[in-house]
């Protein structure tokens, strides 16, 4: 399943009954309050999907293809494809409804392994040696504006505190 989800224009991606975060008053503000209903919204969709796929004993996995740059940041809720960009840009989540049994943090770049090893689909192209190189890799990987292949470091550890924090700070 691929949707939208929290793209700009973000008030374009979440119906009225799901406005539920107002009251900013500057445009920053009030971009802010219509991505955190996108959120909303998304959240309400993939809990669905999940219910659906629980019905059905079927699988479930989603990831967002990118997040966007932090709100106080240089690139406030863009996606941020420079060479040295804002991690949150970068950083996203990955939901499945089984254990997928992999260390934290995942690079997504290399997403091919993860889905071969859940889904129980192989292929020569992914030989043993690559998706362990790529499960152990513990930097994330992407491509910047000019296409060139990058990798930055992260710590889970101090994204998790901070995450929590924006988490409870942040409930209506």
């Amino acid at each position: 399943m691929h949707f939208y989800g929290s793209h700009m224009n973000f008030k374009d991606r979440y119906p009225e009954t799901y406005d539920r975060f107002k009251g900013g008053t500057s445009k920053l503000e009030k971009e802010i309050d219509a991505y955190d209903n996108s959120v909303l919204f998304t959240d309400y969709v993939l809990s669905q999907a999940l219910k659906i796929s629980s019905k059905y004993n079927a699988k479930f996995i989603y990831f967002s293809d990118h997040g966007l740059g932090n709100p106080n940041g240089e690139m406030p809720l863009k996606h941020d494809v420079r060479k040295n960009p804002d991690i949150d840009s970068i950083h996203v989540p990955l939901i499945s409804n089984t254990d997928l049994h992999l260390n934290d943090p995942v690079n997504l770049f290399y997403f091919e392994c993860i889905f071969s090893k859940w889904s129980g689909i192989s292929s020569q192209e992914l030989s043993d040696s690559y998706c362990k190189n790529a499960e152990s890799e513990k930097k994330i990987t992407f491509y910047d504006a000019n296409l060139n292949l990058e990798k930055v470091s992260w710590s889970l550890k101090s994204k998790q505190s901070k995450l929590l924090t924006n988490a409870s700070t942040r409930t209506k």
